[in-house]
């Protein structure tokens, strides 16, 4: 029985173990078909795809890719990518990437921009890139990209057509309306310049004869150049010869490259012509000159472009052929039908519309794009003056009837930028440009043009915004911004800059285009090294005195700056007032010289006495002590106690000079000082014979804080009185001196001086004595140092023993 339990165990064991396997099998076939229909959809798509990094490396690439780019998915994960997009998009694709950057899972579409194929040329791509570096199992940036260069090309033709198609409109109609062949002639090079944008366009009439051609009109050619194409003899390799002899057209895409006459090339790049097309003219079926067509771009001259050409060529000769004006009118009128249809295109692609008015019949006709314009339908092309005046915007009326009327009193052209106001409430921004018609001096009719500018008005709307915006973040920060030429004439100015001279910024603008603004010569120099290095320099301190007066330092910054619309650099200057923070720096180096002397004099001058008295208090704590003994012990500890006191204060005194509020700063003079001074210590018979001798002639007195300008002499002269020699009168001498912007007081004294090799260094030292023998602190020259550089001078001392001492005060003024 148990066998038999254990038969069964096993057989159904067998049995599920066989159906699990043949689904997971099953499982696995339907994962590797899923696969493979993926991989072959990736493979097979218009669209390839690349995984990028932040920093544009591709780590995935589509295998679609080879079919998009030429490379296969390995070349492109080793692909420098930006090594092969088009200089000039660059740009865009840094815009892109920091916008695409900033927000994560956001599709961006990005317009066509130039990548090279393997195959060698240029391919025109757009793309939808999204960052998905924060999804763990992409952590990449996604892009999405097609090959749309046909797409590109295709719009670029387009473009090219409506231009031709315009100018071959425009030679129809001049060649209905003109009376002889030089008329034909003066139109067809105008039109070509002006419609056409050719650079230049000329016609020249062949001699046989003598196998030359003559200039007969032309437009956009200088003057000073006429003369050139007067009677051109040419040979049999020129372009004009191979006209005569196969009749057909001459084309020269790369000047330069191509153009094998090298006076005629030299022409070329002179005047920037890189392309040019010869086309014959005929009468009769017969060569009488060619058209001449200069432009600017290589390779201008395409299969369409030369079809059409040829067929505006075609028609020259035609009207040359066939001068009656009816039939010439009869044919011209067939093909001006047929470029109207392709006028209009052209109008609906640049948002251009047209219209005229007869003023024998009052009919009014306006192109399709010009009723779309306003919003009008195709039946309502024939509008009034007084319906179309109904569109104008209220607040821009009367500007436009001004100028209507002006119009019509001059029979002049009229240009006008304005609003209407659509049907449906729509606002647009329009130019519209009219133009009188005229038949043997008067006016029949009037003709116009009107270009929907919406769009573009507001992008400058947005952009004036943005530019005033930046201005008044410019004008509200404390840093000086100027532009400035290298001449010296500054071509901005921010208000802070502007202040500094006490003037606005048009105001300083102003002055310097009229040469007013003097700028020293340093300044200008370092603007001529910045434009001449083209690298930027930096001038850590700059010294400059205000319009107060009042000396200030400045650290300033140049860089290279072009102004915009001109091939000119100037200097971009950046200046920041550092004045106050140099002599807040100041300020905390003394202060740290300062704790450092309080520090010396805690550790030296403290510790003695406090030493004193812990010794002698122990002393009194032994009870063996007799009386005598104690009362001296206290008498020392009284000394100590006393001597540590005057420490004390002295220090006191020193803390309070430091933290006091800065006083108000007055006039004072000198010999007021110094006499005051004298009534001081006259008044004590041991001065009677103290001779004090002042020269303040070139400068009376100073502005200062009073009470620290007293101390100083008070010191100074009671220095020279207390170290006077024992066998002579103390003599001192103060005198006053101004050169440049310092002023300069002196003190010398006839006393016993000092040597300065040993001393010279701790003279200003706190508690610093030199003569021992004559009682003293060691604080006045201390408190002297202190007070001058509080009012921001400096004071030095020179002395020889037994000769007499002088000090030397400098303040800046």
């Amino acid at each position: 029985m148990l066998f038999l339990g254990a038969v069964i165990f096993l057989l159904v064991f067998i049995i599920v173990f066989w159906i699990t396997h043949r689904q997971y099998k099953s499982y696995a076939l339907k994962a590797a078909q899923v696969e493979k229909w993926h991989n072959t959809l990736i493979e097979n798509a218009g669209d390839a795809i690349i995984i990028l990094t932040p920093d544009v490396k591709s780590i995935y690439a589509s295998p679609s890719v080879k079919k998009v780019l030429g490379y296969t998915a390995e070349e492109t994960l080793k692909l420098d990518l930006l090594a092969i997009v088009w200089p000039d998009d660059l740009p865009v694709i840094k815009q892109v990437m920091e916008q695409v950057l900033a927000r994560p899972g956001v599709p961006l579409k990005v317009d066509a921009v130039r990548v090279l194929h393997k195959d060698g040329t240029w391919h025109w791509y757009e793309s939808i890139v999204t960052n998905l570096l924060h999804d763990p199992d992409i952590q990449g940036i996604v892009d999405n990209f097609r090959d749309v260069t046909e797409q590109v090309e295709a719009k670029q033709k387009l473009i090219s057509a409506n231009r031709l198609y315009a100018f071959i409109s425009q030679i129809n109609q001049a060649l209905v309306h003109a009376n002889n062949e030089q008329d034909v002639f003066k139109e067809a090079c105008r039109i070509a310049v002006e419609s056409g944008k050719f650079k230049m366009a000329w016609i020249g009439l062949l001699d046989t004869d003598i196998n030359s051609i003559s200039l007969n009109e032309s437009y956009g050619m200088p003057d000073d150049d006429k003369p050139m194409f007067v009677n051109i003899v040419y040979g049999d390799d020129w372009p004009i010869a191979h006209i005569v002899r196969t009749g057909n057209s001459f084309i020269c895409n790369d000047a330069e490259r191509d153009l094998k006459l090298p006076q005629w090339r030299e022409y070329a790049a002179a005047r920037g012509v890189q392309s040019f097309m010869m086309l014959p003219i005929k009468r009769a079926g017969k060569i009488i000159g060619a058209l001449n067509l200069y432009a600017e771009q290589k390779h201008f001259f395409d299969r369409q472009e030369v079809h059409l050409l040829e067929e505006v060529a075609g028609d020259i000769s035609f009207a040359m052929g066939v001068f009656e004006k009816e039939a010439m009118r009869e044919a011209a009128e067939s093909k001006m039908r047929h470029s109207q249809e392709r006028l209009n295109e052209a109008q609906a692609v640049a948002h251009v519309g047209s219209w005229e008015v007869d003023f024998a019949t009052g009919v009014a006709l306006w192109s399709d794009e010009a009723l779309r314009m306003y919003g009008l339908g195709p039946d309502e092309n024939n509008q009034t003056i007084d319906s179309w005046l109904s569109f104008i915007h209220p607040d821009d009326k009367e500007y436009v009837m001004a100028g209507i009327n002006k119009a019509n009193e001059t029979l002049s052209s009229l240009g006008l930028y304005h609003r209407i106001i659509c049907k449906d409430g729509t606002i647009k921004y329009l130019y519209s440009k009219t133009e009188f018609d005229f038949k043997d001096g008067k006016p029949v009719g009037i003709h116009g043009v009107c270009h929907d500018i919406t769009d573009i008005r507001i992008s400058e709307q947005a952009r004036e915004q943005a530019d005033a915006n930046l201005l008044l973040i410019i004008d509200l920060i404390p840093q000086s911004i100027f532009v400035r030429t290298l001449e010296g004439r500054y071509l901005f100015v921010n208000k802070t800059f502007a202040a500094t001279y006490g003037l606005s910024p048009e105001e300083l603008m102003a002055r310097s285009d009229r040469g007013e603004i003097e700028i020293d010569e340093l300044f200008l120099q370092h603007d001529r090294e910045v434009i001449t290095t083209g690298e930027a320099k930096t001038i850590p301190e700059l010294k400059y005195v205000g319009l107060d007066g009042n000396t200030r330092v400045f650290f300033e910054l140049k860089v290279p700056f072009t102004v915009p619309g001109k091939n000119e650099t100037a200097v971009l200057g950046i200046v920041m007032d550092i004045t106050e923070q140099r002599a807040i720096t100041a300020n905390l180096m003394q202060r740290n010289k300062d704790l450092e002397q309080f520090s010396y004099i805690i550790s030296h001058n403290l510790r003695a006495p406090v030493a004193n008295i812990l010794g002698l208090s122990e002393v009194l704590k032994n009870t063996e002590v007799i009386a005598d003994d104690e009362r001296a012990i206290l008498k020392k500890i009284s000394f100590s106690v006393k001597r540590l006191d005057r420490v004390i204060n002295d220090l006191n005194y020193i803390l309070e000079f430091k933290n006091q509020d800065m006083q108000q700063k007055e006039w004072v003079n000198f010999a007021e000082l110094v006499t005051h001074i004298q009534t001081s210590i006259y008044g004590d018979t041991n001065n009677a014979d103290v001779q004090i001798i002042t020269d303040f002639d070139d400068v009376a007195g100073m502005h200062a804080i009073k009470s620290y300008l007293y101390s100083i002499f008070y010191n100074l002269i009671a220095n020279s009185i207390k170290f006077r020699k024992p066998d002579a009168s103390p003599v001192i001498t103060i005198q006053s001196s101004q050169a440049d912007n310092k002023l300069t007081l002196q003190f010398a004294d006839n006393g016993i001086g000092m040597d300065m090799q040993t001393s010279g260094k701790h003279l200003f030292g706190l508690y610093k004595r030199f003569h021992l023998d004559i009682e003293g602190k060691g604080m006045g020259l201390y408190m002297v140092k202190t007070q001058v550089e509080a009012l921001h001078g400096k004071i030095t001392a020179n002395s020889e023993l037994g000769k007499g001492t002088e000090f030397t005060i400098e303040f800046e003024i």
